[in-house]
């Protein structure tokens, strides 16, 4: 078997998995109102409320699973940077708490930090594991509840147990390795932490580079040594793949677009095997380097696949990085200037909102570099 056939094999397993999953928690959480209730004639409508309740107990689970991250980060000496549930973000700027929107594909959340001062080796587990104790905590406590006062009613042991259905499987599928609609869970990650020192750098300079450009640090001013790449690479790792992104960042940053270009070259025999967020990323990044530089139409459209053009629509209202690859593919391939300048407008009003000040200033200036290169 192929590594893309392993690939396709292993995403639908944890598919089914998921699914079965899903449907023996939902299958207990009936036995047990039906057990547990007082038959009356309205038990008829129980199933469905308690169907409903228990997809309303998600969001609630969802948003406790973040705060877990927040709350076993802190306690590793982690500091606060932003808490995002779907596509609401609370993130800390110039020491106030402020409202964004933001959106990442495959992803209903995200808590991130900064690392503790100090240096390396920076702690990972508790930070990482914090969503799944706090899932797994809250589902604990919601049994307890439910087996020890002995309720018959049907709110509380609706609200109870779907609370408790709900925790355990988000703990179970965030904690049991695997990845989840392209993206590495919290266990995956933890194991691929363990095993690799680089890594472990990687996790630390994401962080990092996060924590100082949402305090308005650009890339280029950061320092050339924490984007150093591996000895010996493992770019099929997402972590050492996501190292030579940042690279590639820093260069196009300091608009080096061939040393740039190189970073991103070092991905490219791996990339039909990375899980499928990380695989976007770095075509868009590809992408853009190739309408920078040789722009061969047979390279771009190998690139610019109907897949990689669905996901850049599900992100451009949030990622300024978006606007600025559909600006360049604007200017230098399509050569339509009203198109151009309309992404332009929308580009300067999502820097006026971004959650990451730092990362909006260096975005706006690649598309005034774009317009230089288009009116060569």
């Amino acid at each position: 078997m192929d590594n893309s056939k392993r690939k396709k094999f292993r995403t639908g397993l944890t598919s089914i998995l998921s699914a079965i999953l899903g449907a023996t928690i939902g299958f207990l959480l009936m036995f047990l109102l039906d057990r547990v209730l007082e038959r009356s004639p309205q038990d008829v409508y129980y199933p469905l409320l308690g169907l409903l309740f228990f997809f309303a107990s998600f969001f609630v689970q969802i948003i406790l699973h973040e705060a877990g991250h927040l709350v076993f980060g802190g306690l590793s000496g982690y500091r606060f940077v932003s808490f995002r549930i779907f596509r609401l973000m609370l993130v800390r700027e110039s020491g106030k708490l402020r409202v964004r929107r933001y959106h990442i594909p495959g992803t209903g959340g995200q808590a991130l930090m900064m690392p503790p001062e100090g240096g390396k080796p920076v702690p990972f587990v508790l930070y990482n594991l914090g969503g799944v104790l706090m899932n797994f905590i809250v589902a604990m406590l919601c049994l307890l509840l439910l087996l020890v006062c002995g309720f018959t009613s049907f709110l509380p042991v609706v609200v109870l147990s779907t609370m408790a259905a709900s925790g355990i499987f988000i703990a179970l599928t965030n904690g049991i390795p695997m990845e989840i609609g392209g993206v590495p869970n919290d266990g995956k990650n933890i194991l691929v932490l363990k095993k690799d020192e680089y890594s472990r750098h990687v996790f630390w300079l994401m962080l990092q580079v996060n924590g100082l450009q949402s305090r308005g640090m650009r890339l280029r001013d950061m320092p050339e040594a924490w984007f150093s790449l591996p000895q010996r690479p493992r770019y099929g790792s997402y972590m050492h793949m996501y190292a030579a992104l940042l690279r590639a960042g820093w260069h196009m940053d300091r608009q080096e677009l061939e040393q740039a270009t190189e970073s991103l070259e070092l991905i490219r025999p791996f990339a039909p095997n990375l899980a499928t967020l990380y695989r976007f990323e770095w075509q868009c990044e590809m992408l853009f380097c190739e309408l920078m530089g040789p722009r061969r139409s047979e390279e771009v459209e190998a690139l610019y696949t109907k897949e990689l053009q669905k996901y850049i629509g599900k992100c451009e209202r949030y990622q300024l990085g978006k606007k600025r690859l559909l600006y360049a593919y604007a200017l230098l391939m399509e050569k339509d200037i009203a198109k151009a300048e309309r992404l332009w407008g929308e580009a300067q009003r999502l820097a006026e909102r971004s959650p990451n000040t730092g990362e909006a200033k260096s975005e706006l200036d690649l598309m005034l570099w774009v317009k230089e290169i288009a009116s060569y």
